[in-house]
């Protein structure tokens, strides 16, 4: 991938679909704690795995659009990228504010737009691989 021949639109997707399941997972966490009087572990995590499969339905059907037939390998390669995203961001928030002392907000912050770029990239490239001509839309007419 080229600086020059960055994918604005799929980026752009990319963050809307990052954004609605961000919303969707607050949304859910509240309701399934507060409301279906779930301990708030526990809704944490149907929360998300709710919000990584909605996140890989819309990234493959809307950000990327992905005609891979393999939905089973492709999901595990997309549930994959976001569990290690998510050790590496735990990782890279204790550095930063343990150990060089960072504003906790500040380092959430700078830790999501790296993340959110290095995710990007990962799943474009190979959770969705679709680039390559076997999986691509014909666009003959």
């Amino acid at each position: 991938m080229y600086v020059t021949s960055f994918p604005k639109r799929e980026f752009f997707r990319f963050a809307f679909v990052g954004a609605l399941c961000f919303g969707a997972g607050l949304a859910s966490l509240y309701a399934l704690t507060e409301f279906g009087h779930l301990h708030y572990l526990l809704s944490m995590t149907i929360s998300l795995l709710l919000v990584n499969f909605l996140g890989w339905a819309l990234n493959r059907m809307w950000t990327f659009e992905s005609t891979a037939r393999d939905t089973k390998r492709e999901f595990a390669r997309y549930l994959a990228v976001n569990v290690l995203g998510f050790g590496i961001t735990l990782s890279l928030m204790a550095l930063m504010v343990s150990g060089l002392g960072i504003n906790y907000l500040v380092a959430s912050m700078l830790v999501a737009g790296l993340m959110m770029l290095t995710n990007f990239v990962i799943h474009r490239n190979w959770s969705f691989r679709h680039r390559d001509e076997r999986h691509r839309p014909s666009t003959r007419s």
